[in-house]
């Protein structure tokens, strides 16, 4: 049986960073989501926290209790601004991503050096094209240089600055993207090497991953995945964990276009296998969306229980065992018989402290509103810590979650208004 509209069109904004032919014209619904990656500086890229991506040399505090919102933007009044990934750096400056419309869409960074007191709009350019850089992916590397991942040009691009965003160079621009299958933008993640990793995909080849050696002087193509031959497989995040293996996650259709939560990564003998192929249901859709830890690998996502869509979908976070590779659900959230609900992000403190950020829609109307649950004692139990709706009864949606060296938490949310558009909002968490 084949998907929905509706499922394509949540798998689109699940899984999607910027899809550029998904189910809408409208960037505002189909926008940047999970799939571009943020973290903590030198981290994976995941919004994860992880240590070991890349060296960072501050040991961050304990999660904190209190939200606040540290940035509201909208840069044309009663247009979509949409947010995507976010990342920090070595000195704790702050970078965001997204797509946003002054009477046609465009990409857009933006940056603060104090904690999201204060925002500056990047307006550096790719030197071929001269248009504005606002990659889907990002990661700061232990020495301040910022990668990025987006397209330009027909072309899926991984550019570098050296100067805060200001200038850029492109490093990879090997993939040529159609502009008649859905593809998406892809996310990007770094080993403590150096090494840089990407991972994008169209349905109509599925999931490409690029490693780029040397800082990314030097790039081949790791890995690709379908689950089925010519069937869809849509990627989402690439992290890197603290012994430097690079792992993959998304959803992939099989032969019955029913979508497979998958996890890819290495396997015993180091190569690229599906390490976590999941439903909750027989023959139900299922999605990961991203990957995080400190302490062993964390995969969250959803999974409905029932076809024909994702309606009445669970929050699911699942973790492999760092002995046995086995994986296991460490949480299965329906807050009721009617709610779908999405883990989008997590991040794990030094004393093994969990966070995931999603959404839950409680009513089935749309008006979700942006959710993080807790656990403190390694995903055993969980609790709810936070919920946020911009507008009331109108969709709220947490994307990102990523930390700075001192373990300030931000999360990066898209609110729509009453007037039905959506903003770029980014939350901080302040560490106790």
């Amino acid at each position: 049986m084949r998907e929905t509209k509706n499922a394509r069109c949540a798998i689109a904004v699940l899984l999607g960073s910027l899809w550029i032919s998904a189910c809408s014209d409208d960037a505002s619904s189909t926008g940047p989501s999970t799939a571009g990656s943020g973290g903590s500086v030198g981290g994976s890229g995941s919004g994860a926290g992880a240590t070991g991506g890349g060296g960072g040399t501050v040991e961050p505090c304990a999660l904190g209790s209190t939200w606040t919102v540290v940035d509201d933007f909208v840069y044309s009044p009663g247009e979509p601004s949409n947010v995507g990934a976010i990342a920090a750096g070595p000195a704790g400056e702050l970078y965001v991503s997204g797509v946003v419309r002054q009477g046609m869409f465009r990409a857009l960074l933006r940056k603060s050096v104090d904690g999201g007191a204060t925002w500056t709009t990047l307006e550096g350019v790719d030197p071929d094209s001269m248009q504005p850089v606002g990659g889907s992916g990002l990661v700061v590397d232990p020495a301040g240089v910022l990668f990025t991942v987006g397209v330009q040009g027909g072309q899926r691009v991984v550019w570098r600055s050296d100067d805060g965003g200001e200038t850029f160079s492109r490093l990879d621009d090997a993939i040529t993207i159609p502009t008649t299958i859905p593809c998406n933008t892809g996310a990007i993640a770094r080993e403590a090497d150096g090494t840089l990793y990407t991972v994008a995909s169209c349905d109509d080849t599925g999931w490409l991953v690029r490693r780029g050696e040397d800082s990314g002087a030097t790039w081949s193509t790791a890995s690709t995945f379908q689950l089925a031959t010519g069937k869809p497989a849509r990627s989402g995040e690439v992290f890197v964990d603290a012994m430097g293996r690079p792992f993959t996650a998304g959803q992939a259709h099989d032969a019955l276009d029913v979508n497979h939560w998958v996890v890819r990564g290495p396997d015993a003998q180091g190569n690229w296998a599906t390490l976590d192929d999941y439903q909750l249901g027989q023959d139900a859709h299922a999605a990961a969306a991203s990957l995080g830890g400190r302490t062993r690998l964390f995969a969250v996502g959803a999974a409905a229980t029932a076809l024909p869509d994702f309606t009445g979908s669970h929050w699911i976070v699942r973790s492999q065992d760092p002995t046995t590779r086995a994986w296991s659900t460490a949480d299965d959230f329906a807050p009721s018989m009617t709610a779908t609900s999405w883990a989008m992000a997590i991040y794990e403190d030094p004393a093994g402290a969990l966070l995931v950020a999603g959404y839950v829609d409680e009513t089935g109307t749309g008006a979700n509103s942006a959710v993080a649950r807790r656990s403190d004692d390694g995903g055993a139990s969980w609790r709810v810590v936070d919920t946020y709706s911009y507008q009331a009864g109108k969709p709220t949606a947490a994307t990102h979650l990523a930390s700075d060296p001192a373990g300030n938490v931000y999360m990066t949310v898209r609110g729509v208004d009453a007037t039905d558009n959506p903003h770029w909002i980014v939350r901080k968490l302040a560490c106790d």
